[in-house]
C-alpha cells in the first residue's frame, strides 16, 4: 500500500514561504490534532490518477490558508477493485483516521459499501453526485457536479426545437438521456464523428438551422462543431453547453465568431482571493477545474464540523447544492448572463 504523509511537507512550505511567522501562528494553539485535523485521501491511480497530484496540492493550499495544524495521508487503493478496497481501508483503521476524501466514482459504491463498519467513517465523494448513488448515509457527502441541474436550467433558455450532438462517452450519453426525458421537443440528435465526410453530411444540411443545439462534447470537438456550424453557414438559433466547455481552452481553440452565440452552464463560484493566491503558488486552477472546487469544499466542511465557511455552496441532505449560472464568452474572457 502506497501512503504519502504530507505533514513534513506542508512544515517546510511554511517555513520557505512565511519564516519565522510560522513558528508564531502554527505552534502556539491547538499544536495537538484531533480527529477533524487528521484527513486521508483515497484515490485509484489506474482509474483517476490524473486528479490524484491536484487534490492532494489542493488539500494543503487550504489547510496553508488556514494556518491549520493537519496530518494528512494519501492511500493509493490502486483500483475500485474489492479486495484493493479492504487492502486499504485496513491501513486507514490502522492508522485512526476516521475523515475520508475518497477520489471514487459511482462504479466503486457496490464494493465500497460492502466494507465493514463503514458508518464509523465520515466519506466525502468529490466526484460523485447523490442523484447517481443508490447508497446513502448521515456520515456519507458527495461533492459531484449536478449535470441533470445544468441541463435543466439550460432548457429553460431554449426555442422549444432542440438538436442534440454528441460523442460516444458514458456523461455525454447521460447528458442525452436527460434531455430526451425532459419531454422538450427535439429536432435531430446526430453523433459526432471527427471523419471529414462524416462532417459534411452532418453540417451541409439544414437540420440544425433554427433549433437550440446542446453540445455533449468534448472541448476539442466542440471547437470542431462550432467551426463547422460557420465554415457551412448554420443559422443556429443558439449553442448550449453544460460545464464539459467551461474551460479557458475554449478561448483559445475557437474563433470568437465561432463561439458568439454560444451559452454555458457552469456551478462554479469564486473563492477568496487569498486562498487563490495559494493555490496559485502550486499552480492549481479553481475558477474552471470543479474537481479542485469540489474538494475545497469538502475539506472545508470536514475541518468545520459540518460547516462550510468558505463557500457559498452548502451541503444539503448529504450533497453539495451547487449554484447554476449561465456564461457567454467575448473576445477574451467568460462573462456571466445577467
Amino acid at each position: 500500500m502506497k501512503s504519502i504523509n504530507i505533514i513534513l511537507f506542508l512544515f517546510l512550505f511554511l517555513f520557505l514561504f512565511t519564516g519565522c511567522s510560522f513558528y508564531n501562528k502554527g505552534l502556539d494553539n491547538n499544536f495537538f490534532l484531533n480527529d477533524s485535523n487528521k484527513i486521508a485521501l483515497v484515490f485509484p491511480s489506474k482509474v483517476v490518477g490524473k486528479y490524484g497530484q491536484d487534490t492532494i496540492n489542493t488539500m494543503i493550499s487550504y489547510m496553508i490558508h488556514n494556518s491549520f495544524n493537519f496530518e494528512l495521508e494519501v492511500f493509493d487503493s490502486k483500483s475500485q477493485e474489492l479486495d484493493d478496497i479492504k487492502e486499504t481501508f485496513d491501513n486507514i483503521n490502522k492508522k485512526k483516521f476516521t475523515n475520508i476524501i475518497i477520489l471514487y466514482t459511482v462504479d466503486a459504491l457496490k464494493n465500497l459499501f460492502k466494507i465493514e463498519n463503514l458508518d464509523k467513517f465520515t466519506i466525502y465523494f468529490p466526484l460523485i453526485n447523490k442523484k447517481n448513488s443508490n447508497y446513502y448515509s448521515s456520515k456519507i457527502f458527495y461533492g459531484g457536479l449536478d449535470y441533470k441541474n445544468q441541463i435543466h436550467r439550460l432548457l429553460n433558455i431554449d426555442n422549444n426545437n432542440n438538436s442534440i450532438v454528441y460523442t460516444n462517452n458514458q456523461l455525454t450519453l447521460k447528458l442525452n438521456n436527460y434531455i430526451k426525458n425532459s419531454n422538450k421537443p427535439i429536432n435531430t440528435i446526430s453523433k459526432f464523428d471527427t471523419n471529414s465526410i462524416s462532417i459534411s453530411k452532418n453540417f451541409s444540411n439544414k437540420r440544425f438551422d433554427n433549433t437550440s443545439l446542446f453540445l455533449n462534447t468534448s472541448i476539442i470537438d466542440t471547437s470542431m462543431i462550432l467551426s463547422q456550424l460557420r465554415i457551412y453557414d448554420r443559422q443556429v438559433n443558439k449553442t448550449l453547453s453544460t460545464q464539459l466547455n467551461y474551460t479557458p481552452l475554449l478561448l483559445s481553440l475557437t474563433q470568437y465568431l465561432d463561439r458568439k452565440n454560444l451559452l454555458i452552464a457552469n456551478s462554479i463560484d469564486p473563492i477568496d482571493s487569498k486562498l487563490q493566491e495559494t493555490l496559485s503558488i502550486l499552480g492549481l486552477d479553481v475558477q474552471y477545474n470543479w474537481v479542485n472546487y469540489s474538494t475545497l469544499i469538502g475539506i472545508d466542511f470536514l475541518f468545520n464540523k459540518y460547516d462550510t465557511k468558505l463557500f457559498p455552496s452548502k451541503i444539503q441532505y448529504n450533497q453539495v447544492e451547487y449554484p447554476v449560472y449561465i456564461y457567454k464568452t467575448n473576445r477574451y474572457k467568460f462573462k456571466k448572463v445577467e
